[in-house]
């Protein structure tokens, strides 16, 4: 295991720290835990100190991926039937859109 091996392994524990951490936070303050997982994935990203730069987004791209379908899976646990009925044609335009998109 090489040097690289090591800071991704430990970006990757940092990231996870950060967010459950933010997650946390903003539990407390009555906000989605959500909302805590990007803001510290925009603080120690490319937006913000720059402790993950573009080459280690690259090969992180299968962990990218599989933490915006838990995301997605913690966001779908949130709605509720009622937001659903009221805002269910937008949800699903919205969802629609950014299939075709990627």
């Amino acid at each position: 295991m090489g040097i690289f091996h090591l800071n991704i392994l430990f970006l990757l524990g940092l990231a996870l720290f950060g967010g459950t951490v933010g997650g946390r936070i903003f539990q407390k303050l009555r906000i989605p835990q959500v909302v805590g997982y990007i803001a510290i994935g925009i603080i120690i990203g490319e937006s913000g100190v720059r402790v993950v730069n573009r080459d280690i987004i690259t090969a992180l791209q299968p962990f990218n991926y599989f933490a915006l379908g838990l995301i997605g899976f913690m966001v779908g646990g949130e709605l509720k039937k009622e937001i659903f009925a009221k805002y269910g044609k937008q949800f699903m335009t919205i969802l629609l859109c950014e299939g075709i998109a990627q």
